[in-house]
């Protein structure tokens, strides 16, 4: 079951990884200006988020976007005030020029859903890859059998007996 939960967080968290990649890093994407014109602000317990909506334009003026969000709090902004953008293709949103740090939190659900595969597979493991697995499989034991022997009585028979004391009835 852990194969599984760990397999389906991988699954969701793999199609944005190239998004997440090109976030972080500063220098990818296609550089312009972003227009501040509404801030929009929700409170959670403990903190604060605020995300602005704006106008994005490139640099050479191939691209305009309207109604896009910024992606960060955009310190210093006020609206009508303009700062420095990228577009990395991701729909609706523009990044400023420092980079994300979104790749943490992808990077630690990644991390995270490896040890729920991992932890899931040990019993696989125990049971067929492992050098006493593939000799029990040789063997054609399965891996919850035990090897019993009998017990034998006192005088060498095979008859059962019990060695408690006051048993010998």
């Amino acid at each position: 079951m852990l194969c599984i939960v760990g397999a389906l967080l991988l699954a969701m968290l793999l199609p944005g990884l190239p998004q997440v990649i090109r976030a972080a890093r500063p220098d990818v994407g296609v550089h312009g200006t972003f227009v501040a014109q509404s801030r929009n602000c929700i409170t959670h317990p403990g903190h604060t988020a605020c995300t602005w909506r704006g106008r994005f334009r490139s640099d050479d003026g191939t691209i305009d976007r309207h109604d896009v969000y910024l992606y960060g709090d955009g310190p210093g902004l006020r609206t009508g005030t303009r700062a420095k953008a990228r577009d990395i293709g991701r729909a609706g949103h523009v990044y400023l020029m420092a980079g994300s740090r979104e790749w943490v939190l992808s990077a630690l659900l990644a991390i995270g859903a490896l040890a729920l595969i991992r932890r899931g597979a040990r019993p696989l493991w125990a049971a067929f890859l492992s050098p006493a697995g593939r000799r029990r499989r040789r063997a054609g034991t399965r891996p919850d059998e035990r090897i019993r022997t009998p017990a034998r009585a006192p005088d060498g028979t095979d008859s059962p007996w019990d060695a408690r004391p006051g048993a010998d009835a």
